[in-house]
């Protein structure tokens, strides 16, 4: 089931009540929603309340509304008010109906859909000098990594478009150009599929180190041939090593979300490699291998043996 499917004004409305889900409205209109980040059938957001909360909304693999939020209500299983802010963001972004009737415009008039923080962002960034905007940038990088390493990788690309094909590891050059033709202005590409094609092989990613050290920079480039083991080697050990696994542990592991890794436990006990824990809550939810439940003794008939060897 698709997103749109289960994530609908009526079903949110159920599931927070009136309430939470006012309060949600609340929030929504006042802008406390920041950017969707929307993949497939999942949309992410942080809302801006007591504290920044992280939002998560999916389908199942069972087409069930799925759904997280860190703030302390969100971590009882229950649909707050931060989801029901979210959503509403969610269904102004699709085109969807996001305010109930009464709430209209006096006027009659169609609800007009208010900027995003993108668009707000968008309009300051336009109206900057271009030291301001380096100044900005420069902050930015400072503090993501990410960003960092993409201006890197963006700089050495213009750096290598500028000082023509020089010789080098064959085996390296081989992996960093994608055209045969020489110079590759778009060298930074090749980066991407070389993690790409590392990930592919079951190998660890590329592994670089900036050398400032020296009278010249350099990046030394380190390709580990290098087998890394799948998410469920590295899970079957973790579940021989302490005999259990919850889905905090997963995203650790996996450095997955908490509903990717709902979905990859789904996946391993239709395999019948795992079995749920008894009386575990969904929410407190752990897992053993199903090799574990099959070996576990029966309390009850192991007590009634007992009785009888001892009459």
């Amino acid at each position: 089931m698709a997103l749109a499917d289960a994530l609908t004004l009526k079903h949110v409305r159920e599931l927070a009540g009136d309430k939470t889900f006012v309060r949600g409205l609340a929030y929504f209109h006042e802008g406390a929603v920041g950017l969707l980040e929307i993949e497939d059938d999942q949309v992410r957001s942080r809302v801006q309340g007591t504290h920044t909360y992280r939002v998560t909304l999916a389908t199942s693999p069972d087409g069930e509304l799925e759904y997280d939020c860190t703030c302390p209500v969100g971590a009882e299983g229950d649909f707050c008010k931060h989801a029901v802010a979210v959503t509403l963001s969610w269904l102004e972004n699709s085109g969807e109906e996001s305010f109930p009737a009464e709430e209209s415009a006096p006027s009659g008039k169609p609800h007009k859909r208010r900027k995003t923080q993108a668009d707000l962002i968008a309009k300051f960034l336009a109206a900057q000098p271009e030291a301001a905007l380096r100044k900005l940038l420069m902050e930015a990088a400072a503090r993501d990594r990410g960003l960092r390493n993409k201006l890197l990788m963006q700089a050495s690309a213009a750096n290598i478009a500028r000082a023509g094909s020089k010789a080098r590891n064959p085996l390296i050059a081989q992996n960093l150009r994608e055209f045969p033709i020489a110079p590759n202005i778009d060298a930074g590409e090749g980066v991407k599929m070389m993690f790409a094609e590392m990930a592919a092989a079951q190998l660890y990613p590329p592994q670089y180190r900036q050398n400032t050290g020296t009278a010249v920079e350099s990046v030394t480039v380190t390709l580990l041939n290098l087998e890394r083991p799948s998410v469920w080697d590295e899970v079957s050990d973790w579940l021989d090593r302490h005999g259990a696994i919850a889905n905090a542990d997963l995203c650790r592991i996996a450095g997955v979300d908490t509903l990717k890794a709902s979905k990859m436990f789904a996946a391993w006990r239709e395999q019948g490699l795992l079995a749920p824990l008894p009386d575990r809550a969904k929410r407190n939810m752990a897992y053993i291998k199903a090799t574990q439940q099959a070996e576990q003794p029966d309390l009850l008939s192991e007590g009634l043996d007992n009785k009888g060897d001892s009459a």
